[in-house]
């Protein structure tokens, strides 16, 4: 098995949603185009249209799970064009994802134990405008990036190692990941790009995403 069967994995168990994925890469790359072409002054239906798109990724990373879509609504539409236009304008990865995450239900929130953001989720942001530079990071890539670490990049001995972990655990394990640390999984990602189909930062997290379906599959819900 190799990374190329995870996106595989990814695509098969999107289904019809997959879809879905490929009109948010395109709105995304049109978000792109609109921040640049209204720079801070957009007009009313350009704010819709950023709004409109975060509720969207927001709904496809929770996988459209209602417990998880009440976040992204709560962002005034002008707050939300000034987190994207921000992310483009941005000249570094840290710039760019501080921007997505100072919006509700992407980053604002402080923990209160360490005074830490999670910025998992802006990724997910950043993943849709700038699909070759960026991929969306959570627990199931950390964990399979982390297995691939320690079998010296062998995805099946990876997969075998992962599989003596607790889903659960891993989700504990990887739930307080900072944008420092989301950064160097960008570096990560960039390095692991090869060709199609995995010439993107993007196509690398759905690799580690589906190989991590053969570990810890998805409930059914």
């Amino acid at each position: 098995m190799n990374l190329e069967d995870g996106l595989t994995f990814f695509a098969a168990d999107e289904g019809p949603d997959w879809k879905r994925t490929q009109e948010l890469e395109e709105r995304g790359r049109e978000m792109v185009r609109l921040a640049e072409t209204f720079g801070g002054c957009p007009d009313a239906a350009a704010q819709q249209f950023a709004h409109q798109l975060l509720i969207d990724i927001e709904a496809w990373k929770g996988m459209c799970m209602r417990e998880r879509m009440v976040n992204a609504v709560q962002n005034p539409p002008a707050f939300v064009w000034a987190a994207f236009y921000g992310a483009v304008i941005g000249k570094t990865d840290l710039t760019k994802i501080r921007a997505i995450m100072g919006l509700k239900g992407f980053g604002a929130s402080v923990d209160e134990e360490t005074g830490m953001r999670r910025a998992k989720v802006a990724s997910s942001a950043l993943r849709f405008l700038y699909p070759k530079e960026w991929g969306v990071v959570d627990w199931r890539t950390l964990a399979i990036r982390s297995a691939l670490r320690r079998c010296n990049g062998d995805v099946n001995r990876a997969l075998e190692a992962a599989g003596q972990d607790d889903a659960a655990a891993m989700r504990t394990h990887f739930d307080l990941i900072d944008e420092h640390a989301v950064c160097d999984e960008m570096l990560a990602y960039r390095q692991m790009r090869t060709a199609v189909p995995l010439s993107r930062a993007a196509d690398i997290d759905m690799a580690l995403f589906g190989l991590s379906l053969s570990v810890w599959p998805l409930p059914n819900i």
